[in-house]
């Protein structure tokens, strides 16, 4: 299991470094380690020192939409070449009745995740997510997708540190 949480890692390692994550990813963990391990890596390349407190900004998928992501990822960022959205508790936006009455909001998430645009990166932290679901299908589609499943009694945990 450890062998799997490292290469996971060094895959999103390997994706952020060389500016090769579309604009919208998704971690999938039930460890705040693991989240938070990538959210360093990938907040260490994206800002030069100083440059992260006006330009990552955190939300939450419990009392969000997209329509607020996707305006803060294409707001120009101040003094440095990005920004980062990291929206903690995505699957309670992603289950939530809102998020199923409204294809827009979707569509638009997936609409830019295949866009062009690398100046505002979203990445979506769920605990578990339905891979049926468009979203979901689209950013599996674009190797942004990176899950990180630790086994029930923790073996995979004590190999990784």
């Amino acid at each position: 299991m450890s062998d799997l949480i490292r290469e996971t890692i060094s895959t999103w390692r390997d994706r952020v470094k060389g500016d090769t994550l579309p604009p919208v990813s998704m971690l999938c963990s039930d460890s705040d380690t693991f989240v938070r391990t990538s959210m360093d890596i990938l907040v260490s390349h994206a800002f030069r020192k100083g440059d992260k407190g006006l330009n990552f900004h955190v939300m939450d998928g419990k009392s969000t939409v997209p329509a607020g992501w996707l305006m803060t990822a294409r707001t120009a960022p101040m003094l440095a070449s990005r920004r980062v959205i990291h929206v903690s508790d995505a699957d309670q936006w992603l289950r939530r009745d809102t998020a199923k009455s409204n294809p827009n909001e979707i569509e638009a998430l997936t609409e830019y995740a295949t866009g062009g645009n690398k100046r505002g990166m979203i990445v979506l932290v769920a605990r578990a997510v339905d891979a049926g679901s468009p979203l979901t299908r689209c950013l599996d589609e674009l190797n942004a997708v990176f899950r990180f499943k630790l086994q029930a009694k923790g073996g995979g945990v004590q190999g990784f540190i």
